[in-house]
């Protein structure tokens, strides 16, 4: 029996700042799919408790695989 891989769910948080936009970039190049979630850095987004769950340092942009 042969067991099969899900491909890894990436998601990037992030928007308007370089440092996203190379990660983007990154992702574009190597061909990998993955799920853009823009936040913003200075809206208070990265202060909500869904954010804070998965990174509590608050900061972007954050690549999140699963």
């Amino acid at each position: 029996m042969a067991a099969t891989r899900e491909k890894p769910c990436l998601i990037l948080w992030g928007a308007g700042t370089a440092r996203t936009l190379r990660a983007h970039w990154i992702l574009h190049e190597l061909g990998l799919t993955y799920e853009r979630r823009p936040i913003g850095s200075r809206t208070g987004e990265t202060q909500t408790a869904e954010f804070t769950r998965i990174n509590p340092r608050q900061k972007i942009p954050l690549l999140q695989d699963g």
